[in-house]
C-alpha cells in the first residue's frame, strides 16, 4: 500500500481513457510484477485500463531492442504513426523510436541525466505537462 504513482500518471490515464485513446503497456518487467504494480496502484480495475500488456518475457530481446513495442503494435493492429509512447529511460526511448513511435520522455530520478535528444517531447513532470495537442505527435 505504500507504492504511489509518479505525479500526473493517474490523471493522464484518466484523460486518455475519457478521450477514447487505446492504452497499452510495453514493458521489460515480468507479468507478476505488472500485476502487483497495477493492483497496488489501481486495485482490481488495473489490468482493465490497458487493452494490451506486453511484458518483457513475451519477446526475444529486451529494450533497447524494439521487440516489445513491435509486439504491442501487432496486438493493437495499429501502425506506429498512430501511437505515442511514454518512456522514462534512454533504453525505452531507443526501443520506441526503433519501432517508429513518437515518444514523450518523463525522466525519473535514476534517468534524469540520460540523453533524450530523439524524444518528441520531454515532460519533466507529467502533472504539469500540457498534452492538449498530443495529436500533433501522431505521424
Amino acid at each position: 500500500g505504500r507504492l504511489v504513482l509518479r505525479p500526473g500518471v493517474r490523471e493522464l490515464i484518466a484523460t486518455a481513457t475519457e478521450r477514447g485513446y487505446r492504452l497499452a503497456m510495453a514493458t521489460t518487467t515480468t507479468p507478476a510484477n505488472i500485476d502487483a504494480l497495477l493492483a497496488a496502484t489501481f486495485g482490481d480495475a488495473g489490468r482493465d485500463l490497458f487493452e494490451v500488456i506486453c511484458a518483457g518475457d513475451s519477446v526475444p530481446n529486451k529494450k533497447p531492442a524494439p521487440d516489445v513495442y513491435l509486439r504491442t503494435l501487432e496486438e493493437l493492429d495499429l501502425p506506429p504513426g498512430r501511437c505515442v509512447a511514454i518512456e522514462d529511460s534512454r533504453n525505452g526511448l531507443l526501443a520506441a523510436r526503433a519501432a517508429g513511435i513518437a515518444t514523450i520522455v518523463t525522466p525519473s530520478l535514476y534517468t534524469v541525466d540520460e540523453d533524450f535528444e530523439d524524444a518528441a517531447m520531454i515532460a519533466e513532470n507529467l502533472a504539469a505537462a500540457d498534452f492538449s495537442d498530443i495529436e500533433k505527435l501522431f505521424g
